[in-house]
């Protein structure tokens, strides 16, 4: 059923699944909450043999690089930022941080980037597949 989605939402509904893959690079998932995305990115990561890169991926590799410690990295993206946000250098620091992550994820091609804003970081990657999982809200209370 997935796969069916993944080619109608790629306008290849004529391609069969491995075709796909040969033309896919990147794959952002953005997802509503309660939608089962996180369980969807596994789901493809795994099928295709991508590379999944989530949250907890992106602040293992935050703190692996020094770059700041896993509380702060976990922090960043949550919740509505507020006016001073923007001044805060540590803050900015982490986004940038965040930001490169993603564009390498996505320079080393094959890979599934779960949320993070990922599908507007890279909006002009020319080997992108954007998707966003929904769900009606009976299965989102569950």
């Amino acid at each position: 059923m997935f796969y069916t989605a993944l080619c109608n939402a790629n306008n290849k509904t004529s391609k069969s699944v491995r075709e796909l893959d040969k033309t896919m690079a990147v794959i952002t998932i953005s997802r509503q909450l309660g939608s089962a995305g996180d369980y969807i990115a596994n789901l493809v990561s795994s099928m295709l043999s991508y590379r999944l890169v989530t949250k907890e991926s992106m602040v293992r590799e935050l703190t692996r690089r020094n770059v700041m410690d896993a509380e702060t990295a976990r922090e960043i993206g949550e919740g509505k930022p507020g006016i001073f946000d923007r001044f805060m250098k540590n803050k900015s620091k982490s986004i940038y941080a965040i930001r490169d992550l993603i564009h390498e994820a996505a320079n080393e091609d094959d890979s599934v980037i779960l949320g993070r804003g990922a599908n507007l970081e890279l909006k002009e990657h020319p080997s992108l597949l954007r998707v966003r999982v929904i769900a009606n809200l009976e299965v989102r209370i569950r």
